[in-house]
């Protein structure tokens, strides 16, 4: 607590060591890749985004809102039978 963020080695290092009261753990690396930026993605090609793990249940990501949604059973077999 209370590090000064000089390198991103020290960035990652304390993001990894977070946890929560409930047991979440986080995983931090870092990504030498280079992106573009100014990219636009449409709805549709975030919608293939497929799905995520959170808390022990599905989640998907929704644009609408900005947040991870928990899908209905048919929005689920839906995504799984397109997977």
């Amino acid at each position: 607590r209370g590090r000064p963020l000089v390198s991103y080695r020290t960035i990652i290092e304390l993001t990894s060591a977070t946890t929560t009261s409930s047991g979440l753990t986080v995983r931090a690396e870092q990504d030498f890749n280079h992106y573009e930026t100014g990219i636009k993605v449409s709805d549709e090609e975030l919608a293939t985004i497929p799905p995520r793990w959170i808390s022990g249940k599905i989640r998907n990501w929704s644009p609408a809102t900005g947040t991870w949604t928990t899908p209905s059973p048919a929005q689920r077999e839906r995504r799984l039978a397109t997977a």
